[in-house]
């Protein structure tokens, strides 16, 4: 059992629920004031753990997790990442 790769997956997994969480953080608002009895009926931990496995599965982002893993210009990928996140999370929040 290879013990490092499983605990760099964890690592990513971790990150990415962290930069979801933030961006969704960063709309919430805006959602709520468009969709304020949905926004009061979505537990956001769940839409977090759904927004990853979700992210996960999309060939931009995977397109984007692997750029970011053999670039050494690691910057501009994140930022590309995030991008990719942040347009995920508009179309998840319908805005």
């Amino acid at each position: 059992m290879n013990t490092g790769n499983s605990d760099r997956r964890e690592q990513q997994t971790r990150a990415l629920q962290e930069i979801v969480a933030d961006r969704i953080g960063m709309r919430w608002e805006q959602f709520a004031s468009e969709h304020p009895n949905l926004s009061a009926a979505i537990e956001r931990v769940r839409l977090i753990e759904n927004g990853v496995r979700q992210l996960e599965r999309e060939p931009a982002y995977r397109e984007a997790m692997e750029a970011a893993g053999r670039d050494e210009a690691v910057l501009a990928a994140s930022a590309r990442l995030v991008g990719e996140i942040d347009k995920w999370v508009v179309r998840a929040l319908g805005l």
